[in-house]
């Protein structure tokens, strides 16, 4: 099972990232049908491993906090564009990520590589002919600031389609 750790985006929210979405230039995107803040990607597990990693879960404790929007952009570069996504500001989250990373660990999930850059996918690119000019073009696109509550973060499950990923709720936390 195919599975990641995030937090949901509320309905408003995802009203303008739809907005966003059809804003872009169309050619070579993927455009997902939900929003979400992805914590941790875990991929590939057992459902033996899912019952740990749930077990685990429920020991992290989730104190309510805001989250704002922040600029559009692309990456990891504009001469390699893999996604378009809406930048995420604000401490709380980085916390819970941390305390999400500890439970793992508790359970023998080592601690991610990169550095958590907390980010919403508003499209993933297959193909561009000019990726200077679209990164050009997102990063000047205008994005209002919009805050929102986090009480919860989810177990989700991850299934690839021919459209895109399809996400399922597994089990929600906080």
């Amino acid at each position: 099972m195919r599975i990641f750790i995030a937090i949901q985006v509320p309905e408003g929210l995802s009203d303008v990232f739809r907005r966003l979405q059809k804003a872009l230039p169309r050619a070579g995107l993927i455009l997902p049908r939900s929003f979400h803040l992805t914590l941790r990607f875990l991929g590939e597990v057992s459902e033996q491993e899912v019952a740990g990693i749930r077990k685990a879960l429920r020991q992290v404790k989730v104190t309510p906090f805001s989250l704002a929007t922040g600029s559009l952009g692309v990456f990891p570069s504009a001469s390699f564009i893999q996604v378009v996504y809406a930048g995420i500001v604000g401490e709380g989250v980085r916390q819970l990520q941390k305390s999400v990373d500890a439970a793992l660990q508790g359970i023998g999930i080592p601690v991610e590589k990169e550095a958590f850059s907390p980010h919403i996918t508003i499209a993933r690119v297959k193909s561009m002919e000019d990726k200077q000019a679209f990164a050009t073009a997102v990063e000047a696109m205008p994005m209002e600031r919009h805050e929102f509550a986090v009480r919860t973060f989810c177990l989700m499950k991850s299934s690839l389609a021919k459209g895109g990923a399809v996400h399922e709720r597994l089990e929600e936390y906080g």
